[in-house]
């Protein structure tokens, strides 16, 4: 069963005010976000054509938020004041947002280089000025900015301040040409919005690990934008193996992780599943990122010809890359 078929949908129903509550449920990273107090007009599935939107009784939606509660992680907001005037106030800050100032497109660039003082970086980091438009993406220049940090040829607090940059630019200033590059970018740009939070004092061992991450994380990205721009759906792949990564759970206090591992080798029809703690990203293995939904249907998808092979393990790619040179 391929769960991206299904995606998100949401269900809404009365309440006892006379307005709706809503509750949107994103089936593959086993999330929710309940929203009391919602105009018709601002349902999910009327701003996106791609959530499916159910009118369900009452006891129904309360039965569905309860298990929701119970197994996803989620939120819960109510809608302060009415439909008429959250768009009044929602308009007036629209107003304002084209009253900043628009910094000049190569002081962008610049910034993203890191060729600006700190001072002009920090103007460009500001929410008080606009970004203009531009095709801002470039991975060549982002993973050449994370080498410079992980080598030590770049502080950390200089590295926070251009993620900030990247954040504005993925999420608010590409001219995406179809809903799902727009999606991608906007995720990186979130993506970066995390990586922004780094602490100064970070072990040299934890930066490295982090970076390394990074860079397997964007990596995968720029092949899901590749076939996107290409309306396809590719394996990402090193060498005939495909190296599938979710997230399995923290240990010691949220200071230890594993992750869950499946490495496929199609050439050979074999197949592993690993638990890995704290796992450093190898840059010559290309790395598929899952939800844990998706990681828990490969068994469905590699069953009928493959077999187990204890021996392939987290690095197996990049073993046999070498071996076969």
């Amino acid at each position: 069963m391929d769960l991206k078929n299904f995606g998100v949908f949401c269900i809404y129903t009365e309440n006892d005010e006379g307005t709706l509550d809503e509750l949107v449920a994103d089936t593959l990273n086993r999330e929710y976000e309940y929203t009391g107090n919602v105009d018709e007009r601002e349902l999910s599935f009327r701003r996106d054509s791609r959530i499916r939107g159910f009118k369900v009784e009452r006891e129904f939606f309360r039965y569905f938020f309860s298990l929701l509660e119970r197994t996803y992680c989620g939120s819960n907001y109510v809608n302060e004041g009415d439909y008429a005037a959250r768009k009044k106030a929602a308009e007036s800050e629209a107003r304002e947002e084209r009253k900043r100032p628009l910094l000049d497109r190569e002081m962008v660039w610049k910034a993203l280089r890191l060729e600006l003082p700190e001072q002009e970086l920090n103007k460009v980091c500001s929410f008080e000025y606009r970004l203009p438009k531009d095709e801002y993406y470039d991975l060549g220049l982002i993973i050449e900015t994370i080498h410079r940090l992980m080598e030590g040829r770049l502080e950390v607090r200089t590295f926070t301040s251009w993620c900030v940059v990247v954040m504005r630019c993925l999420e608010d200033c590409m001219p995406a040409k179809s809903a799902r590059l727009k999606e991608l970018y906007y995720d990186i740009g979130d993506y970066f919005d995390g990586l922004a939070f780094m602490d100064e004092g970070i072990s040299e061992a934890d930066k490295r690990r982090e970076c390394l991450e990074a860079i397997a994380r964007l990596k995968y990205y720029d092949h899901l934008i590749s076939d996107a721009k290409l309306r396809r759906k590719t394996p990402f792949e090193t060498d005939g193996v495909i190296t599938c990564v979710a997230p399995a759970f923290f240990l010691n206090d949220g200071k230890e992780s594993l992750v869950k591992v499946c490495v496929v080798d199609l050439g050979r029809k074999k197949i592993n599943y690993q638990f890995v703690p704290e796992c450093e990203y190898d840059e010559r293995i290309n790395f598929t990122f899952l939800a844990d939904s998706e990681f828990e249907a490969l068994s469905s998808e590699y069953h009928k010809g493959f077999s187990l092979d204890g021996a392939m393990t987290f690095h197996y790619a990049a073993q046999k890359s070498k071996t076969a040179k």
